[in-house]
């Protein structure tokens, strides 16, 4: 009996994912960030009237530091790395649409960490972690549901699999 995987380019897929997450994933914590991460803190901790200290931003005695994976940027990792192992669009579209959607959820992020913050700071650390943890994953989720439609648009076909 001849049994052949009949999942070999969702599989391929998934391990180009991957590859190019992790590798981007690596890059976003090796690489010195320091003047993002400041520049983070200062402008969500000013516009709460909190506490600032570089990357550190103070509630009372509590404080959050904003992290290399606070940047918004992992949430354009994971767009990446759902654009680039496609068959289709061509390279300089997949290019415009990581660069246009990595920016975009950038900016995404400092309401997400204003909302954070103001919750750390009216009702508590737990909750904000919680709020933190919450908001993270639906952002992930968002990327992927809006990436899958615009793709299809993009690419001007009705099935999905010709992506892959």
């Amino acid at each position: 009996m001849n049994m052949e995987f009949s999942g070999k380019r969702e599989l391929f897929f998934i391990i180009k994912f991957f590859i190019i997450f992790f590798a981007l994933q690596f890059l976003i914590l090796a690489l010195p960030l320091a003047p993002v991460r400041d520049f983070i803190a200062g402008t969500e901790g000013n516009a709460l009237g909190m506490a600032v200290d570089g990357n550190r931003i103070f509630f009372g005695e509590r404080g959050f530091e904003v992290t290399n994976s606070c940047t918004g940027l992992v949430s354009g990792a994971i767009l990446a790395a759902v654009i680039f192992p496609l068959k289709k669009p061509g390279l300089k579209k997949k290019l415009a649409m990581a660069i246009s959607g990595a920016l975009v959820l950038f900016l995404l992020n400092f309401p997400r960490i204003w909302l954070v913050l103001a919750i750390a700071r009216n009702y508590g650390a737990g909750l904000a972690e919680l709020l933190h943890e919450i908001t993270w994953i639906t952002t992930a989720l968002l990327v992927l549901l809006v990436w899958y439609f615009a793709a299809k648009k993009i690419a001007k076909i009705k099935n999905f699999a010709e992506l892959l």
